[in-house]
């Protein structure tokens, strides 16, 4: 490896550590502050505000082509298009809103005759809700090239194309993402860029669904210039809002057609469901056959991909969180995947090389193959298919 350059990351170690699981509050408190060359300074000096306003804590050292792989906006654009032009029998991209700056939000359609809504089971998958989380961006971009450049040789990839339709949102966060790669430095930003009057600009996307918005004191803020702040009222975020949107859109005939879903974030080799809220398992809001399907699946995936799986609230409690507004509103079996590196590595370690990108993509195949699958039915991972689903294939 060349000699590395030195980019300057603003976020505090500290402040990234205020409500999180405790093992990563133990990380800080010790002092673990090696990651691949990185430094976590605990001096006041290391504590000084960015000209962002953000508190400028990490240092990462990195190469000058070290993260060439990842895309950037335009590129992905790029790559989207060209899936719909190449594949313009599997493949459909629109825009399901505008972000708080006026970005589109892209998503695809994906299965075989997509111009017309067949009424078949459906998956949706999206990525960086939080802006930093760039390899999420990377996975929902695999699952695009998975389900079309393998169409034809794949037998497999061809069943599932031919027999759901399946949803990707890129970048749920595309303010968020432009500002953390602008610049001569990353800025580790999380949240959206939407104004909070004179406090740092920002809302938490993952903390600001409908779904026991601010009930419970985990792991989100009702300060607007903290990392995780919820916002003022649920769906104050026009991000979110469009998410929910598109997701109600897909009530058909009173009944919605999303039956499985996966949200890409980084990082902690992790599966999680619902629900993100409280630690009561199984909560008295799940129906608990449901818990079932929940456990089962997330221990499937987790056999496939060797990540650890559980519910979300044992790992970091948190309100508003969108895969416990996915379940509790349509009842769509709705998971977290925390992407590579595992959680031993400690909080902030979202700037992987690009080398990581394409064995960590892939090794996700067979899971993400197995959740459209079970979108068929998933109460026939715990043999409850025909109560269920008594005319629907189960897979």
């Amino acid at each position: 490896m060349a000699a590395p350059n030195v980019r300057v990351v603003a976020r505090s170690w500290a402040g990234y550590l205020v409500g999180r699981p405790i093992r990563w509050r133990l990380v800080g408190v010790l002092g673990v502050a090696f990651l691949g060359g990185a430094v976590f300074p605990t001096s006041a000096a290391a504590m000084s505000l960015t000209p962002d306003g953000v508190p400028a804590s990490r240092v990462t050292a990195a190469t000058s082509d070290w993260d060439a792989g990842y895309h950037d906006p335009r590129e992905m654009l790029t790559v989207i298009e060209s899936a719909e032009v190449a594949y313009p029998s599997l493949v459909r991209i629109f825009s399901i809103g505008k972000s708080y700056e006026g970005r589109d939000i892209w998503e695809a359609k994906i299965s075989s005759n997509v111009s017309v809504d067949e009424m078949k089971p459906e998956v949706l998958f999206d990525a960086l809700t939080h802006a930093d989380e760039r390899l999420g961006l990377e996975q929902a971009l695999y699952v695009l090239q998975m389900l079309t450049a393998d169409y034809t040789s794949d037998p497999v990839v061809r069943r599932l194309v031919d027999e759901r339709t399946i949803w990707i949102v890129f970048a749920v966060n595309p303010d968020g993402w432009a500002y953390d790669i602008s610049g001569d430095g990353y800025h580790a930003w999380r949240k959206n860029r939407q104004s909070n009057g004179d406090y740092n600009p920002g809302t938490d996307l993952n903390r600001n669904y409908g779904y026991m918005w601010g009930c419970c004191h985990g792991d989100s803020s009702g300060e607007p210039y903290d990392w995780n702040y919820r916002g003022p009222a649920p769906f104050s975020a026009p991000e979110t809002q469009a998410v929910a949107d598109f997701v109600k859109s897909r009530v058909v005939n009173g009944v919605q057609q999303i039956r499985t879903h996966v949200t890409f974030h980084t990082h902690g080799e992790l599966i999680l469901y619902p629900f993100a809220y409280t630690l009561a398992s199984p909560s008295p809001d799940m129906n608990p056959d449901d818990y079932e399907v929940f456990r089962s699946m997330a221990r499937t995936m987790a056999s496939m991909n060797g990540y650890t799986y559980g519910e979300s609230s044992h790992y970091a409690s948190s309100d508003g969180d969108e895969i416990d507004w996915m379940y509790a509103t349509y009842r769509i079996f709705s998971f977290t995947f925390e992407l590579y590196p595992s959680q031993d590595v400690g909080a902030g370690n979202e700037y992987e090389p690009d080398s990581v990108i394409a064995p960590q993509t892939a090794r996700n195949r067979e899971a993400l193959l197995y959740v459209i699958a079970a979108a068929g039915c998933p109460y026939a991972t715990i043999g409850k298919a025909a109560q269920y689903c008594p005319l629907t294939p189960a897979a």
